[in-house]
């Protein structure tokens, strides 16, 4: 039975508007409904559907209502929530955070024995036939049933989770979907119980992508690599849960091709470096534009699982090593990007958010863990749990956030999943639906749709304890990567993204500049900006620190300063021969600062031709480039300039620039394998004199006529700046 209980009528306050020239303001729902709005919002086991406002690229954060905008017949809501209501907050306090927040966090509570079930909202209804429109706000509860209380080491040791796990799974067994990438079937199998394996192997058994006489051309193709990762990732967990051989030949076909159609770069595209792409030759360029590392990590993930199914293959091994290489240049720098792009350090992708790295860090911390690289798998699931803040954001959109990245931080050991589930908790308690399932939340319409079944994901997570599958924690030593520290300082790092730079003083943001995150360290950078009063004698000084996260903090810092850290040129100069995540913050902030940097650029140009990078990727290379020649005037821009294009506001910014030095600079990063960094290089092409044009000649032609291996997203710039 559900309950409403009218106890009192007051008056709220109207929310003051925010001004987001972009987003529109907050309006204030007591008064206007009658505008557009895009998307909608699960309201979790509550069975009701709501609308707020979503800020751009901020989310619901400054939402302080929740429009109702359905309520689904038979649910818990019905009777005490109509489409039209307005809910202002939990129990006796209207929102003062982000609603859905405050809301999932309530349906949690309430769910608890000591919450006997009982959501209480501030509701508001209209009064009919009122015009303008004015309504009438009361205290009513929504009965939920009792679920119990999340363990303080959820998933593990903890019957709630049990009972949610046991509710997916039933939904799951009533779905005939079995999902675009067979996720049921993976499921079924991470719960452990063998009576599940008749109906994973009969669907396998009838599965065109599991036939034994499967066969995959290297010739030319479609987007094949996101199906071929992740029906291997099943075939593979099946047959060491099952043993059955059925899928033995399709798991070999899988590897063998899948490795053959990488890259040279160790990354896969949206299909593979097809042979007609390259003059008959395996391990080209890819096509199109280039690298997708989203699909291509589950493709990595699945040869090293292949391995353990005991399929061997020279071309195996050799694609494990490349995309190793590849995936670990991202360690300590920042996190896995679109494709063949530079360590994110998601400040500026998609706009003031940033993104999660969309699953790909949880990806690769589950990949390093099976390979035995703690220092990777160390990272990866660290700053995997560091970032709930931005797992709402994705290109095609959330659902590959919601499937990897416990999976991920569960590689850091079990107190570290638990830490980060803890984060997210308000968002598992929105997305679940009165009768079980879990659902798909779309960022206000925005983002794409999900590829992956949310309750399938719920499923392997709460089936983490069981170590069944190797996504799941099989063979994960006891020992956990993370102690109870590094735990805390991880959880922390992530909320520097949502800080407000207002409420936290200058000491504040110097005393964790030295964050073990880059993009904590970017965020603090940040805020430290917007701060009166010179910090560059403090932050020259922690420049020579001795450890190296303090000297990455304070590069950064350096160039959020801008012009007014002139003084600290020289030194920057120096930290570009210093370690990686290092050098890379300190080529950004040598252009962030700009003019007063021209007078290093000899130091600049050595340490281009001094620094030896081996690889493909290349990252500090990358950064050099990126320093030298960015021009922000195309897609995914950093929100600053290279130093050339800034100092040639003031006319020809290579005029009293040492050729003996210029020339072979520029020639080294034209050879790199990176489109972007032979782009960053080749703008100085657009400054040319005729001396300089005769000198590098073969460069300019090279540019012009033979393409960059990769990042072939970008790589016309070089060749747009020779012409």
């Amino acid at each position: 039975m559900k309950i409403l209980l009218c106890l009192l009528v007051t008056s709220v306050p109207a929310f003051s508007a925010i001004p987001r020239p972009l987003a529109g303001p907050v309006r204030d729902l007591r008064k206007e409904i009658d505008f557009e709005r895009i998307g909608e919002f699960h309201l979790g086991p509550t069975g009701a559907m709501g609308w707020m406002h979503v800020s751009r690229n901020s989310m619901t954060r400054e939402a302080r209502q929740i429009l109702v905008t359905k309520v689904e017949p038979g649910c818990p809501a019905e009777g005490v929530l109509q489409e039209g209501d307005l809910i202002l907050g939990i129990r006796e306090a209207p929102f003062s955070e982000d609603p859905r927040r405050s809301l999932g966090r309530a349906i949690i509570e309430a769910e608890s024995e000591k919450g006997g079930g009982l959501l209480e909202l501030i509701r508001w209804r209209q009064v009919e036939g009122e015009n303008p429109r004015r309504g009438k706000e009361e205290k009513v509860v929504v009965r939920l049933p009792v679920l119990g209380t999340f363990s303080e080491t959820t998933p593990y040791e903890c019957q709630k989770s049990i009972r949610i796990l046991d509710q997916a799974l039933a939904r799951l067994l009533d779905q005939k979907d079995w999902g675009r990438f067979g996720d049921k079937a993976l499921a079924l199998l991470a719960t452990g119980e063998k009576k599940y394996h008749p109906l994973v192997r009969d669907y396998l058994h009838q599965a065109k992508f599991a036939k034994p006489d499967l066969e995959i051309s290297l010739d030319d193709g479609g987007l094949v690599c996101w199906g071929y990762g992740y029906h291997n990732l099943l075939l593979t967990e099946y047959f060491l849960a099952t043993g059955d051989e059925y899928v033995l030949p399709a798991i070999r076909e899988y590897a063998v091709k899948i490795s053959m159609g990488q890259s040279s770069a160790g990354t896969w595209g949206h299909g593979f470096a097809w042979k007609v792409t390259n003059g008959g030759e395996i391990h080209g360029r890819l096509r199109g534009y280039g690298a997708l590392n989203q699909a291509g990590l589950p493709c990595f993930l699945s040869l090293i699982l292949s391995k353990k199914c005991g399929i061997e293959h020279p071309e195996i091994d050799a694609a494990i090593a490349r995309a190793s290489e590849f995936f670990e240049c991202f360690v300590g720098h920042g996190s896995i990007g679109y494709g063949f792009h530079r360590p994110s350090l998601e400040i500026h992708a998609n706009g003031s958010n940033g993104m999660s790295g969309n699953g790909k860090n949880g990806i690769a911390a589950v990949a390093f863990r099976l390979l035995g690289n703690d220092k990777a798998t160390h990272f990866f699931s660290r700053l995997t749990a560091s970032l709930s803040n931005t797992m709402e954001y994705g290109h095609s959109g959330n659902s590959y956030s919601y499937f990897w990245d416990v999976l991920g931080a569960n590689c850091g050991g079990p107190k570290l999943a638990t830490a980060f589930l803890k984060e997210i908790d308000w968002y598992h308690a929105l997305t679940r639906k009165p009768d079980g399932r879990f659902v798909y939340q779309a960022l206000g319409g925005i983002y794409g749709k999900g590829l992956l079944d949310p309750t399938a994901a719920q499923v392997l997570i709460a089936s983490m304890p069981r170590r069944t599958l190797f996504l799941t924690g099989k063979e994960m030593g006891e020992k956990p990567l993370l102690n109870k520290q590094e735990i805390s300082e991880t959880i922390g790092a992530g909320k520097w993204r949502l800080a407000d730079p207002v409420s936290m003083n200058t000491e504040e943001l110097f005393s964790h500049l030295d964050c073990w995150s880059p993009m904590g360290r970017e965020w603090l950078a940040k805020h430290l900006g917007t701060k009166e009063g010179n910090h560059t004698p403090r932050l020259m000084k922690l420049l020579k620190s001795e450890k190296a996260e303090a000297r990455a903090g304070a590069c950064s810092a350096l160039g959020y300063q801008g012009e007014k850290a002139g003084a600290a040129v020289g030194l920057l100069a120096k930290s570009l021969t210093d370690e990686p995540i290092v050098a890379i913050p300190a080529s950004y902030a040598l252009a962030r600062i700009s003019k007063p940097a021209a007078k290093v650029m000899p130091e600049i140009l050595r340490a281009v031709l001094d620094r030896r990078e081996g690889g493909e990727m290349r990252p500090i290379h990358q950064a050099m480039a990126f320093g030298l020649g960015y021009n922000p005037g195309r897609v995914a821009p950093l929100y600053f300039d290279g130093l050339l294009p800034g100092l040639a506001e003031e006319g020809n910014p290579l005029e009293g620039v040492d050729r003996k030095l210029l020339h072979p600079a520029l020639a080294k990063l034209l050879k790199d394998p990176s489109g972007r960094t032979r782009g960053g290089a080749a703008y100085a092409f657009t400054h040319f004199t005729r001396e300089d044009l005769a000198a590098m000649a073969q460069e300019v032609y090279d540019a012009i006529t033979k393409p960059a291996p990769h990042y072939r997203m970008f790589s016309d710039d070089a060749r747009q700046h020779a012409l």
